[in-house]
């Protein structure tokens, strides 16, 4: 009736209408007599900004495309050093199981060389074993067909824990005639001696099992003949920064980093060469483009290699 319109408004779910105050400044415009100069101005303002954060999103890609580089480099070492540990393992798990191994090679050539009278006896003292070689250990015992001749093992300063009782006691399971089983200095807690002890208790013929109050060493008889011994003095507390046994053995197995990190690099957001992020680099002209090269993770394979553990049978002797 007055003859005035109502101001124009701009009706928008973004949130750039609310930071940059625009139905505000419309409606501010709208009421002087002449608004141009007003939205000129205005325009040249968001203009400004826009330029201000283009040039800011091209340096973040550059800093993005360096950061790719970075990665792709990272991971090709990574590979590298992960294959040659792997070598480092498979070559530790065959020298500690052919010092096992030896003791059943026949050697009655070898100058200087005894074989063993009444059986076999293993020294594996503080050569490190973890639970995968004593796994390892169980299959070579089997495969040379001596589990009746095994009448002691010596296991001493290894650093096994509790999470290497299945194994131990798969090893005297292994070996009926095992007369000791020595495990001084080690990081057995209070639990896993009392597992070795129930297991003990449950072997056939034994009838009876006692434990020493001051070393705890498990002694085990059949009537009044002694069966086999376990020490177990000086046991140390186990190590509470030590990492879960299934986690620290995985280092033979696939990564699985490795599979995520190339997923991440083979789409838009790792930066490929199908999605090709172009605009004015920041000190070039208008017509330069900023083209990121194709990011990979690793040398051009997916996944890293996998070496099968070692393992010695009498059929890969020497």
């Amino acid at each position: 009736e007055s003859g005035r319109t109502k101001p124009i408004l701009i009706d928008s779910d973004s949130k750039l209408i609310e930071r940059l105050q625009i139905n505000e400044f419309l409606y501010s415009a709208q009421q002087a007599r002449n608004p141009v100069p007003m939205l000129v101005e205005k325009v040249s303002h968001i203009l400004e900004m826009l330029h201000t954060s283009h040039t800011q999103a091209d340096m973040y890609l550059q800093d993005l495309q360096r950061s790719n580089s970075m990665l792709t480099a990272l991971r090709a070492k990574n590979m590298n050093l992960y294959e040659k540990v792997q070598m480092c393992e498979t070559w530790k798990m065959r020298a500690l199981l052919k010092i096992a191994s030896n003791e059943f090679e026949m050697r009655d050539k070898v100058k200087g060389h005894r074989s063993a009278g009444d059986g076999h006896r293993l020294f594996l003292d503080g050569l490190q074993y973890t639970n995968k070689e004593l796994k390892e250990l169980h299959a070579v015992i089997t495969n040379y067909a001596k589990q009746d001749s095994v009448r002691e093992i010596r296991l001493q300063d290894n650093q096994l824990d509790k999470t290497s009782v299945p194994f131990l006691t798969e090893l005297i399971d292994l070996c009926p005639y095992l007369v000791k089983l020595d495990l001084k200095r080690n990081r057995l807690d209070h639990e896993a001696i009392t597992d070795i002890k129930y297991f003990v208790e449950r072997i056939p013929g034994v009838t009876s099992v006692q434990m020493d109050p001051v070393t705890k060493d498990i002694k085990a008889k059949s009537g009044v003949q002694v069966r086999l011994v376990v020490a177990l003095e000086e046991q140390t507390p186990p190590d509470p920064d030590a990492k879960d046994a299934s986690v620290a053995n995985a280092m033979m197995d696939e990564d699985p980093s490795g599979m995520v990190t190339d997923a991440f690099l083979s789409s838009g957001a790792g930066v490929t060469a199908q999605t090709k992020l172009q605009g004015p680099d920041v000190h070039g002209g208008a017509g330069s483009r900023t083209m990121l090269p194709p990011q990979r993770g690793g040398a051009g394979t997916t996944s890293l290699p996998r070496i099968p553990s070692a393992q010695l049978s009498p059929s890969t002797r020497g």
